[in-house]
């Protein structure tokens, strides 16, 4: 039987490292523009010039600043590899992103196998695992933004709740709750909502028992030092405890030229993409193991299982997280981006796991009582079947076509001309900074007439000042390719300075504007 296990055990490792070596492959050139601006910053580590976007310039331009950091450490070991065995792979910083992007999807489904191996371990719950596993690299959501901080910050927030309810290891769980917060810092609200929810478990139903108040207590500390210690570095290093993109976002809204979040929207997206019935199913689940957490209340001899207590911790807390991610989003008025998305739909996803599991492990009680029997069967059946049909539509793609951003190669043109005509470097106002920053190198300084990366400019777009940019640095090139009221076309002080250098095609901008970007010099 233990031989068996391992059998197992190698099967699903070597099924789900193969998806999601297909999952790097079909992603590496999908990443989003956005998040070059983080790999910018890693590439400045690297070169020695700091944790910077530009390098005479210590602004926190960034809400992956921690991610920045991880990606220059991996990045130089990676080129540490190379040189000493003379590997001739081009190893880039946008490419380990995409790998740890999959890997962190590979963490979030092993930590589930191995909760559900460590309380009730058969063919069934292996099937089942191997089945969620798949889903979990498959889906859309999971290709959502590759290379980007989310699923790496939402792989450690699952890793961290493992390591404390089920691994018992609650030091080990608070450094790996921290790392998600230097990741990104919406893994605070997580941080908050989790040891709410164990120390009222604590006070109400373990009331007494030192050793779970000493876990709780060791998590903490071990995640408050480190943050502690993070936001006095982020502090003295930029000068700032909370990102400048805060600020950015506000300018956004009153820019007016993007979608806003909002609950309705986002609940239609989260059922449209996930499997069909995604909420309904949630909303099933959740009722029964609701009334199954009564019944085990109410009679002694109607317990529940250790298994389904640690479990029945974790679906409220994944809950609470999706849930308040939605209300964080929609009171913060911000507009919405596909990486806001894909936590809360993740979140969810783990609540409804964590309600199946539940359900499952007390099935003997479930099938006794009716209620709960069908609730579980149709649980099942729409779970099980739309979920293998979204997992082999997904698999069928992946095979069939490429996942290409053509958005990170349209600045190219730009890139090429700048590197032959300014060789030693300059300066250069854009909208976009994020590709064409990265490609452009360390010597180029980048404004952004957005305010993600540029100190100064989001405060002076809420103040109405569109020229902020302009007085402070007087960039030698401005680049205009979107219209709308953040570009500088129809403004004075733009006509009487700068004259067209020329328009520099691409086959994205001839999709999306039927023309080419716009490059304008300084006279």
């Amino acid at each position: 039987m233990q031989k068996s296990k391992y059998v197992l055990d190698a099967i699903f490792y070597i099924i789900l490292i193969i998806f999601t070596l297909i999952y790097i492959q079909k992603n590496s050139q999908s990443v989003a523009d956005d998040s070059y601006i983080t790999y910018r910053y890693a590439q400045n580590f690297i070169a020695g010039d700091g944790l910077v976007f530009n390098v005479d310039e210590h602004y926190y331009g960034s809400t992956a600043m921690g991610f920045a950091l991880f990606l220059g450490i991996i990045t130089f070991i990676a080129h540490g590899i190379q040189s000493l065995f003379n590997i001739q792979v081009n190893v880039n910083i946008p490419y380990i992103a995409v790998v740890v992007s999959g890997f962190s999807v590979l963490l979030i489904a092993v930590c589930w196998y191995k909760i559900v191996k460590q309380h009730n371990f058969s063919i069934f719950t292996w099937i089942g695992s191997l089945a969620f596993g798949v889903y979990f690299i498959t889906a859309l959501y999971s290709s959502y933004s590759p290379g980007q901080e989310t699923y790496t910050y939402f792989a450690l927030l699952v890793f961290s709740s493992y390591l404390f309810v089920f691994s018992k290891k609650p030091i080990a769980s608070g450094i790996v709750l921290a790392s998600s917060v230097m990741t990104r810092p919406d893994a605070i609200l997580f941080a908050i909502i989790f040891f709410s929810v164990l120390t009222f478990d604590f006070y109400v139903f373990n009331k007494g028992d030192n050793k779970k108040l000493k876990n709780i207590i060791m998590a903490a500390i071990a995640f408050g030092l480190i943050i502690f210690s993070w936001e006095v570095f982020l502090y003295f290093y930029f000068g700032s405890w909370i990102p400048g993109t805060m600020t950015a976002k506000k300018a956004q809204v009153l820019l007016g030229h993007w979608k806003m979040f909002n609950v309705k929207d986002t609940l239609s997206g989260l059922n449209e993409r996930a499997f069909p019935g995604f909420l309904i199913v949630l909303c099933f689940v959740l009722g029964a193991v609701t009334l199954l957490t009564k019944q085990s209340l109410a009679k002694k001899d109607f317990p529940m299982g250790n298994a389904s207590k640690g479990l029945l911790k974790l679906c409220i807390v994944w809950l609470l997280f999706g849930i308040g991610l939605i209300a964080a989003y929609a009171s913060f008025r911000v507009t919405s981006w596909p990486w806001y998305e894909i936590p809360i739909y993740f979140s969810l996803l783990n609540a409804l796991i964590s309600g199946i599991l539940i359900l499952f492990f007390n099935r003997k009680i479930v099938i006794r009582k009716r209620i709960f029997s069908a609730l579980f069967i149709i649980a099942a059946i729409f779970i099980a079947v739309p979920t293998g049909l979204k997992a082999y539509k997904y698999i069928d793609y992946w095979r069939k076509t490429p996942n290409i951003n053509l958005h990170i190669s349209s600045y190219d043109p730009i890139v090429d001309y700048l590197h032959k005509s300014e060789p030693k470097g300059t300066t250069i106002a854009t909208a976009e900074p994020g590709a064409l920053g990265y490609k452009l190198g360390p010597s180029y300084k980048v404004i952004d007439y957005l305010g993600l990366i540029s100190p100064g400019v989001a405060n002076a777009i809420i103040e109405g000042d569109k020229g902020f940019y302009f007085k402070k640095w007087k960039p030698i090139y401005i680049i205009i390719s979107w219209l709308g009221r953040y570009t500088p076309q129809d403004l004075e002080w733009f006509k009487e300075n700068y004259e067209l250098v020329g328009e520099f095609t691409h086959p994205y901008w001839q999709h999306h504007l039927n023309r080419g970007v716009y490059l304008y010099k300084i006279k």
